[in-house]
């Protein structure tokens, strides 16, 4: 395969339920040639880490962790690697609009910093949509103890899903739909580019 380029300076914004596989497709884009090598990841669950250790193991209740103060650390790093640079995968579940508002938000700042010099930055919306029951069967399997949302928070999410669609359509951003049928495929009138394309591919373990 000849190498791949991104069109531009971007940042990528993956958008699915818990254990829908976001970290997994980040892992999967960041090993492709020409891509991965400027790849920078902003990870929410990494900063509650530093801040609460313990959390990723699930000792760490979620309500005793200011989140206020992790998006607050993830933005001042979202705009640190803009500015530096970078393309981004901002790793959250980004199912409301008003969070998906924020990232682009303080990218415009990262824009306007006297030390950015790039061209404007690209957005790449991720729609990964995995089916309820199986995010109910990873939960169960991958999760454990305070990691581990209860199935009545993941139904709520999923129904919000529906009432708060991805609405982003502009010159600069690009909406990826990808849906979950025992391997990633794309969703019914979505046709892949070639960064897309081979970043399912990977995932897929091809």
């Amino acid at each position: 395969m000849s190498e791949l380029r991104l069109d531009g300076q971007t940042v990528f914004i993956p958008v699915g339920l818990p254990c829908c596989g976001k970290s997994t497709m980040f892992k999967a884009l960041a090993s492709l040639e020409g891509v991965g090598e400027n790849l920078a990841l902003v990870s929410p669950d990494c900063i509650r880490e530093e801040l609460h250790p313990g959390y990723e193991a699930g000792a760490v209740p979620f309500d005793k962790i200011d989140n206020s103060d992790v998006f607050d650390r993830s933005h001042a790093l979202l705009h640190r690697f803009v500015v530096d640079g970078y393309d981004v995968w901002f790793d959250a579940l980004n199912l409301r609009s008003v969070s998906r508002h924020a990232i682009r938000s303080e990218v415009q700042m990262a824009e306007l910093d006297p030390a950015f010099s790039g061209e404007p930055i690209e957005f790449v919306v991720i729609d990964m949509e995995v089916p309820l029951v199986e995010i109910l069967s990873r939960n169960e399997a991958c999760r454990v103890a305070h990691r581990r949302p209860p199935e009545d928070r993941l139904r709520t999410m999923a129904e919000s899903r529906s009432t708060d669609p991805l609405k982003e359509s502009d010159e600069r951003t690009s909406v990826w739909h990808l849906v979950w049928d025992r391997v990633w495929v794309p969703a019914a009138g979505f046709v892949p580019g070639p960064v897309c394309s081979a970043m399912m591919d990977a995932a897929n373990g091809g």
